[in-house]
C-alpha cells in the first residue's frame, strides 16, 4: 500500500530542507496528492486569519510600532513566499503540489487539517528535543505523533 493524501508540515528551520528532499524521494513517480503546510506559532495580533482566535507568533503588537493587522499581512506574505520556494522546486522535478501558510498552534492544526483532508499520511521533522528541554519548548512532532488521526513520518535531523 502507498499513501495517496501526504500532509508535509514544514517550519522555517535548517530541517526544512531535509523534510523536503525526503518527501519529494519517496514520492517520486508516484501518483499523490502532496499539500506542504507551515504554521506561525505565536501572539500575533492574538488571532487567526483562518481559525478564529487562537495564540499567535513571537512579536507582540506592543513591541512592534506596526499595526498588527499589518503585521499579521507582512509575516504570512513572507512566510507564503518562502514556502512558494519549495513548491517551485517541486515543480522542477516534475513533482505537482499545493502550499498553504496560516497562523496557529501547529501541532493541533497539522492534525485537525489532516482529519478535514482526509490524509493518509503527515511527514513531520524532528529536531530530537528530549527532556526538559522538550517539556519546556515543546515538540510539534511528539504532538502530531500521538494526535495524528493517520500515520506519521518522522524525518529525524541530523544532529539528534
Amino acid at each position: 500500500m502507498f499513501f495517496q493524501q501526504i500532509l508535509v508540515a514544514l517550519n522555517r528551520s535548517p530541517l526544512a530542507d531535509r523534510v523536503f528532499d525526503r518527501t519529494l524521494d519517496l514520492v517520486e513517480n508516484r501518483p499523490v496528492s502532496l499539500k506542504f503546510l507551515h504554521f506561525i506559532a505565536g501572539p500575533i495580533a492574538g488571532r487567526s486569519p483562518s481559525f478564529g482566535n487562537v495564540g499567535l507568533s513571537p512579536l507582540s503588537p506592543q513591541t512592534s510600532p506596526m499595526p498588527a493587522d499589518l503585521l499579521v499581512d507582512r509575516t504570512l506574505t513572507e512566510a507564503r513566499q518562502w514556502l512558494e520556494t519549495y513548491l517551485e522546486k517541486a515543480k522542477q522535478r516534475g513533482i505537482w503540489a499545493e502550499g498553504e501558510c496560516n497562523i496557529g498552534e501547529p501541532g493541533f492544526w497539522i492534525c485537525e487539517l489532516a482529519r478535514k483532508w482526509d490524509v493518509d499520511l503527515i511527514i513531520v521533522g524532528r529536531r530530537g528535543r528530549q527532556g526538559i528541554e522538550e517539556a519546556v519548548l515543546g515538540s510539534v512532532s511528539n504532538y502530531v505523533v500521538h494526535h495524528a488521526p493517520c500515520s506519521v513520518l518522522a524525518i529525524q535531523g541530523k544532529s539528534a
